[in-house]
């Protein structure tokens, strides 16, 4: 439902905080969500179409299934933007700006110390 992916959507920037962002004016990050999990068709002889609905709400015995998929949100988000930096590779801009990549040998020596 439109309602839910918004919600999935707002996790993005959980994900992206974990990285180490700040979401800054101008920082550019803009999140969407979009479900393939029903098919509407453009016509239909019916004039309404069934469709298929995670239901949500205070799950107190056993809790939300939306939690189980927020986290999941969260961790892709995260995952994929440590992907994205180690696989960068320097650039140069316009008027000579660099975008240096990010130096693996030595994250990766700062995450093994001890």
């Amino acid at each position: 439902m439109p309602g839910q992916l918004q919600r999935l959507a707002r996790r993005v920037d959980i994900g992206l905080r974990r990285t180490g962002s700040v979401g800054n004016d101008r920082s550019g990050e803009i999140s969407i969500a979009f479900s393939t999990a029903n098919r509407i068709p453009r016509s239909t002889p019916r004039a309404a179409h069934p469709i298929n609905v995670l239901v949500e709400g205070p799950f107190w015995t056993e809790g939300s299934p939306f939690g189980l998929i927020f986290d999941a949100v969260v961790e892709a988000t995260e995952e994929a933007a440590f992907n994205a930096m180690v696989a960068a590779d320097t650039v140069e801009g316009r008027d000579g700006n660099m975008l240096y990549a990010f130096p693996l040998d030595r994250g990766l020596a700062h995450l093994t110390k001890g």
